[in-house]
């Protein structure tokens, strides 16, 4: 056995348990990555779903419950290394259910932290899960055009009052390429505020679509 294996054992990419033998999953957990079938948030085309007039479309892999341990070790305890699994475990869902979003956007566009966010946890996840996108569909990825201009708390902690506002003017764009369909990647969608954000800013510099797509998806409170 290595020394890194002493010193880091490998664990599950969702549930964190120590591994034996396998690689990447636990058995219970590679079978729900192999069986996932993804989570719709917005259809194409529908003006029905809160918090996302900017949004074409919304996708994600699992829903936030069955996947929380995972993102808050990738997210919370420095384990960047876990994006290039959890990307690919994204691209191999999206190419069983949501294909288009592998062929028709023409930009990946990570969910940008703020700098000082930047400075403290050392790197952003949802630009890590954008590289390993980037490795299977070869969509052109830009991780400083979207760029957040004030630090904000997490969504999940705020009343639904609070969440508009929380992420309002939070997001800048420095430029798009002229009719972009835009692949807004992060590693959850809780309201859709700071998505859609994010895609307003998008539309405003010329983006003709923008849609989204997660690694969870946290039940709505609308």
């Amino acid at each position: 056995m290595k020394l890194w294996d002493l010193l880091f054992p490998p664990r599950c990419l969702l549930c964190g348990k120590l591994l034996g033998r396998e690689t990447e999953y636990c058995p219970s957990c590679r079978k729900m990555a192999q069986e996932a079938t993804g989570v719709v948030i917005k259809r194409f085309g529908d003006e029905s779903v809160a918090n996302a007039s900017y949004i074409d479309s919304a996708m994600a892999v699992f829903d936030y419950e069955d996947v929380k341990e995972s993102i808050h070790r990738f997210k919370f305890r420095g384990s960047y290394g876990m994006g290039q699994g959890l990307g690919n475990l994204m691209a191999e869902v999206a190419a069983r259910s949501f294909a288009y979003l592998l062929h028709r956007p023409t930009l990946l566009l990570p969910v940008p932290i703020h700098k000082s966010r930047m400075r403290q946890r050392g790197y952003n996840q949802a630009a890590l899960l954008a590289r390993a996108l980037r490795q299977t569909t070869q969509i052109p990825l830009e991780e400083d055009l979207l760029v957040r201009l004030k630090q904000t708390r997490a969504q999940m902690e705020l009343e639904k009052e609070e969440r508009l506002s929380n992420v309002k003017d939070a997001f800048t764009v420095k430029e798009l390429p002229p009719g972009a369909i835009v692949l807004l990647v992060d590693d959850i969608y809780t309201t859709g505020a700071t998505a859609n954000q994010c895609a307003k800013v998008c539309k405003r510099a010329g983006a003709a679509e923008v849609h989204v797509y997660t690694l969870a998806a946290a039940k709505r409170k609308d």
